[in-house]
């Protein structure tokens, strides 16, 4: 595959002992599984940790492969969007090197890459010779990763074909700052694919209405107030107004459930 072009300023994957572990998960709303009608828009978020913080000054470069599978094709390239996830992967974007499904390369419908790194020096690639854009000196953060960060975020548009599909995470690399670096230029050396997670998407005409948590079919403001009222209610012991307010399905009704629906406003597929 092609990797996103993107380095620690002047300096190559280093042969030191591999002393990290990333593993990477892609969930929609935090669920692992959801259901949704034909041709629905499908949130989701790529995460990833190392499990070994300790050894390492965080995440400096990653890439992973982003593919769908299922009883019909999906072109990611073309019905999916994904962009920078966490704010400090802004660091990691344009230049420096961020590639979503836009910027990197395609291998048939149902794969697209991203990836991308933190650089000490945001350099003008059509400028010569290479030299820095003005005022614009880059940023290398520290211990990104060492807590679970979102490295992307996007949608996917799904199928009018009923079934079961697969939104899945493959072929991950990562680098990670050799502890105890000072900068500004910084020393990497590889980390290990650990475990990966994929989001399960079944696609039936018998879906709910995600969002539409008064039942009208439409997503709306009156679904937002519906929610609201109910925070912190008990779900799950009869209280069928209660149980419809946790619209994410994570056994209690809070913030997160009235984002969920305001991320669906509108007609009911």
């Amino acid at each position: 595959m092609i990797r996103a072009t993107c380095v620690i300023a002047g300096l190559a994957v280093a042969s030191a002992a591999v002393a990290a572990t990333v593993d990477v998960s892609v969930t929609s709303a935090g669920n692992a599984t959801v259901t949704v009608a034909p041709g629905a828009t499908v949130d989701f978020e790529i995460r990833a940790i190392l499990d070994s913080d300790a050894d390492n000054d965080g995440l400096a470069f990653f890439s992973v492969d982003l593919g769908m599978a299922g009883p019909d094709a999906v072109n990611l390239g073309e019905l999916a969007t994904v962009i920078e996830g966490d704010e400090v992967m802004d660091n990691f974007s344009r230049n420096e090197g961020y590639d979503n499904n836009y910027g990197g390369t395609p291998i048939g419908d149902n794969l697209v890459q991203i990836g991308g790194a933190s650089n000490t020096i945001a350099n003008d690639p059509d400028a010569e010779p290479f030299e820095p854009f003005p005022g614009d000196g880059g940023f290398v953060p520290l211990g990104v990763g060492h807590s679970e960060v979102v490295l992307a975020v996007g949608t996917v548009m799904m199928p009018m074909t009923e079934g079961t599909y697969t939104l899945s995470l493959s072929d991950v690399f990562a680098n990670v700052i050799t502890l105890g670096e000072l900068g500004p230029i910084f020393a990497v050396e590889a980390a290990v694919a650990g475990a990966s997670s994929s989001l399960t998407i079944e696609v039936t005409a018998d879906a709910e209405c995600e969002g539409d948590a008064n039942g009208d079919g439409v997503v709306d403001p009156l679904d937002s107030g519906f929610v609201l009222a109910r925070f912190g209610c008990p779900v799950g012991t009869g209280d069928e107004g209660c149980d419809a307010a946790d619209q994410n399905g994570d056994g209690v009704v809070d913030p997160l459930d009235s984002g969920f629906v305001l991320a669906r406003f509108g007609p009911c597929p």
